[in-house]
Order: structure tokens, then C-alpha cells, then sequence
């Protein structure tokens, strides 16, 4: 009875987390990349616009690692509050953090000790754990720290004195992760460059590894080259998701991330919150979440998609607490395949009729090479004339290869047959001119065509003036000739090359427009 008594006026009571059960935090799903990445994500919330992370020690033992911002710094309560387990706060729905315990547990796979420093406006504050602190009393806890000098020659290594900021040094670190320099330097920067390569790109964040900045990486390549096929914002549980989808035919393989250089490896989807690239590489094949797209193949391995949606979305997407994956539900995802899906299917068809094309032009080029280059003992020049005979109703070119065995006499000219031009449409992504040998001898010997899909030629050419058309063709005969006068022990990437010029042009052709 009194037993019945007590526990009907029984209130909450507070238990202790064990040493036991934060011991077993540190074989969680983090490693060194994706724990940093949460004190990354932290910073950007804290409003940093600069993060630095560097390491302390011999280049094959480091014994201490350095995050640090250039953010607003925090309160002595707020810091108190982020070494709580699991910190409930009101949160933006554009901020990176979401479950409130990334920043401390992560570290625990690690390091054994954890300092913050930080200095906001209201003054400078420090505060640590350590393991060894936590095992003595059989529970979480922490230290608040007196500050020192030597915590003032930690924050004014990265940060102005008129600023805030925070810098996080780990200790005592664990043999969970390589303890060499170079490891955990490249471990980093690649991290960084493809988690957080659409801010970098943005330049709304810019990252120092041991005082080298990192370059982002853009998986979708809308910096260069690829084209963008499809771009459109869907209504989801009232709010708002953005897909993307990109061809990168035209996009260069020395554009790639090392770790992404395998376009079919890396083809498929890309998906972020809040602009941090949480899940990357999404295919049917290697998920199979994600059913309703297309799987890992060559006939797709230069097609990628991507969503990028806010913290609105989080219980639609469902992101892991470590942030590396998502299980968005199944609506949404027959949703997204519905706007994504037939745009693949097309680009895909017409990748596998370019490539087709695109062998027989390449043994097009090679063959005329042969029989340019067969006689290049002496350096010829080439110069381009009208030709007055011939059908009126194709435009003619002569050129005229002179060669220079008379020493500036009357130079001996050596007429190659007219090269005509020609009007095709052979897709917006092809080469904007290709010169190929003509089939019919009998007309000429080569076939000048001009692509009338491609940006550049549309604006100068179809819709150009007579004096446009006559730059054009000098243009296009000169780039092509000087593909074919390349020597065959040259190492050059012809392919590569044509590819490059057609990029350019199409993004010289708004520039020249407002001229």
C-alpha cells in the first residue's frame, strides 16, 4: 500500500548516462570525414564564411587536429548547451544541423578529448571533455575552462581580433583513422570539396586544409559544360523540392574529381539539403530505395540528376543522423522519376546515336590526316580563296597549301579540290563544323558542315549576315585544319580539343550578341 502510494506521486527523475554506454558511441557510422564534416556544418550555422581545419605533429604521427571558423562565436550558455547530448532548440530549416548531437558525438570516434574555444559578443569562453574525466565518474560530463593566454594564440591564428569565432581542438586522438598527414589531409579535402562543392562553388563557403583552399566539386557540372536539360521546382507536403538533370556529353574528363573520374561509376543522382551533398551516385541498381530510376550503365554515364530541398522536407526525406543517406518515401520518389525519367530516356537515345556518328567522324578526320600529313617533311601554309566554278548552288571554298621550297619566289601552290559547305542539324551538343571527306570525289573533296543545332551557328550563321557566314567559314576551315596538321606522335586529345572549342563558343555566343 505504501509502495502504491509513492509511485501514484512519483514525478520524472533525471538518470545518468554511463561511461559504458559513451564508450559504445565511438563504433557508431562516423569516420574521420563525415565527424569533421559535422563541426563543418556547425560553423556554417554559426555563420562562418571561412573554415580551416589543420594538424599538429610529425607528418607520420599527428597527435592533434584543428577546426576553426570565422563565425559569430557563441555565448558562455550556448557553448555550455553544445556538448549537450541531443540539444533541443529552435532550428532555421536552412541550417545543416538537425539532430543536435553531431558535434559531440561524432567527436567521440576521434578523439578522447575535446576543447572549444570561442569567442562571441559577449566576451571569451572554453570548455572541454575528456574521456578519462568521464570514465572516473561513470558519467557524461563536462569541464568549463579558465582562459588562458595560450587560447587567445589559438583563435588569432585563424581569426582577426575585431571578430568572433570558435576553434575546436581534438586530443588524445583514437586508432580508429590513419595518424599520417598526407592521409588525413587528402581524407579531408576530398570530403569537403564534394560534400560541401555546391557552397564552395556558391562562394558562400570557402575551406583551408593546412592553408590550401579547397576546390568544390560540381557532380552535376554546371560550371563546365554540361547542359542543363531539365530544372523544375516540385510542391511536396507544402514545401518546395528543385530537380535537376544534366547532360555532361560536352563536359571534359580532366574536369572530373579524381574520385568521381569514372563517369559511369559516378553517373546517376546527386542529393542535397541545404545545399550540403548528403547521398551521391543514386542508381537503380546500387539502391534499391530507388527503384524508379535508371541503373549504373554506359548507355547513362553521362547523366545525372540531383534534388535539393531544405530542412522542410527532413521528415519526407528522412536523413540519417550522420548525414551520408536519405529514405525518402515513396511518393515523393514516383513524383521526382515521373519529371526526371522521360528527359533520361531521350538524352540516352541520342548519346547512343552521337556515339555512333561520332566513331564513323573520328575515322572520317583520321583517314584525311593520313593524307594531309603523308608529305610533311616541309611546314606548308594554308590560305582560302572563292571559288568562281562549280554548281552556283552550293558555297565553295579553295585552299590554296603553299609550300615554302622557293624561298619567297612565286610560291608553288598545289590546289586541293573545293571544299563545300554544308547545312545539317545534328544536335545541339555535336561540334558546331565538322570537315569530312566527300563520299563523291567527283564534287570535292571534302564536305565543310556546319551544324545548324549548335548555338554559335545558329546566331551567326542561320541568322547572320553574308559577312557573319564569311568569318564562319574561315573560322571552321582553320580549326579544323589545324586538327588535322597536329603530328601523328603529338600527344594530344583531338577529341578533347574539338570539345573545348565547342564550349567555348557556346558561351562566347551570348558575350559577342551584346556587342
Amino acid at each position: 500500500m505504501e509502495l502504491a502510494k509513492k509511485l501514484q506521486t512519483a514525478q520524472f527523475e533525471s538518470a545518468k548516462i554511463g561511461f559504458a554506454y559513451i564508450n559504445g558511441l565511438k563504433s557508431g557510422h562516423y569516420n574521420l570525414s563525415t565527424a569533421v564534416a559535422e563541426l563543418f556544418d556547425n560553423s556554417e550555422d554559426a555563420g562562418a564564411t571561412k573554415i580551416f581545419f589543420e594538424t599538429s605533429g610529425l607528418s607520420k604521427n599527428i597527435d592533434e587536429l584543428v577546426i576553426a571558423d570565422n563565425g559569430k562565436g557563441m555565448t558562455y550558455e550556448e557553448l555550455e548547451g553544445s556538448f549537450k547530448l541531443g540539444l533541443t532548440r529552435n532550428r532555421s530549416s536552412k541550417e545543416l544541423g538537425k539532430f543536435g548531437f553531431g558535434g559531440t558525438v561524432s567527436m567521440f570516434t576521434i578523439a578522447a578529448t575535446k576543447i572549444t574555444l570561442t569567442r562571441g559578443r559577449n566576451g571569451s569562453f572554453a570548455r572541454k571533455y575528456d574521456m578519462r574525466d568521464i570514465e572516473a565518474n561513470d558519467s557524461w560530463g563536462t569541464t568549463p575552462l579558465v582562459w588562458q593566454s595560450w587560447m587567445d594564440e589559438y583563435l588569432n591564428r585563424f581569426i582577426d581580433d575585431d571578430r568572433g569565432g570558435t576553434v575546436i581542438i581534438l586530443r588524445d586522438l583514437e586508432d580508429s583513422f590513419s595518424k599520417v598527414k598526407s592521409n588525413i589531409c587528402k581524407s579531408i579535402e576530398n570530403h569537403c570539396s564534394i560534400v560541401f562543392g555546391e557552397k564552395i562553388n556558391a562562394g558562400e563557403l570557402e575551406f583551408f586544409v593546412n592553408g590550401s583552399k579547397v576546390t568544390g566539386y560540381d557532380p552535376l557540372h554546371w560550371y563546365t559544360g554540361a547542359e542543363q536539360v531539365l530544372a523544375q521546382t516540385i510542391e511536396v507536403s507544402g514545401s518546395k523540392a528543385l530537380i535537376r538533370l544534366a547532360d555532361l556529353t560536352n563536359v571534359s574528363p580532366r574536369e572530373m574529381h579524381s574520385s568521381y573520374s569514372n563517369m559511369q561509376a559516378a553517373c546517376g543522382g546527386y542529393i542535397y539539403r541545404n545545399g550540403r551533398l548528403i547521398k551521391g551516385r543514386v542508381t537503380r541498381l546500387a539502391d534499391g530505395t530507388f527503384s524508379q530510376f535508371f541503373p549504373r550503365h554506359a548507355q547513362f554515364r553521362k547523366i545525372r540528376w540531383a534534388i535539393y530541398f531544405d530542412g522542410d522536407l527532413d521528415d519526407v526525406m528522412k536523413v540519417s543522423f550522420d548525414k551520408t543517406n536519405v529514405n525518402p518515401s515513396q511518393s515523393f520518389l514516383d513524383k521526382v522519376a515521373s519529371q526526371i525519367m522521360p528527359d533520361v530516356k531521350a538524352v540516352s537515345k541520342a548519346t547512343m546515336s552521337r556515339s555512333k556518328k561520332s566513331d564513323k567522324d573520328v575515322k572520317d578526320v583520321n583517314e584525311a590526316a593520313e593524307s594531309l600529313l603523308r608529305n610533311k617533311s616541309k611546314k606548308r601554309t594554308y590560305s582560302i580563296e572563292k571559288s568562281n566554278d562549280g554548281n552556283p548552288e552550293i558555297s565553295n571554298l579553295k585552299i590554296v597549301v603553299t609550300s615554302p621550297e622557293n624561298n619567297g619566289s612565286s610560291p608553288h601552290a598545289e590546289k586541293i579540290p573545293d571544299v563545300q559547305t554544308i547545312e545539317e542539324g545534328f544536335g545541339s551538343l555535336s561540334e558546331p563544323f565538322l570537315m569530312l571527306k566527300n563520299p563523291n570525289q567527283l564534287e570535292s573533296k571534302w564536305l565543310l558542315k556546319f551544324n545548324l543545332d549548335h548555338r554559335f551557328i545558329s546566331a551567326f550563321w542561320t541568322n547572320g549576315s553574308s559577312d557573319h557566314r564569311e568569318v564562319l567559314k574561315v573560322l571552321a576551315l582553320a580549326t579544323c585544319l589545324s586538327n588535322l596538321e597536329i603530328p601523328d606522335d603529338q600527344n594530344v586529345d583531338i577529341l578533347d580539343y574539338r570539345g573545348k572549342v565547342s564550349r567555348n563558343l557556346i558561351q562566347a555566343t551570348p558575350e559577342i550578341t551584346k556587342r
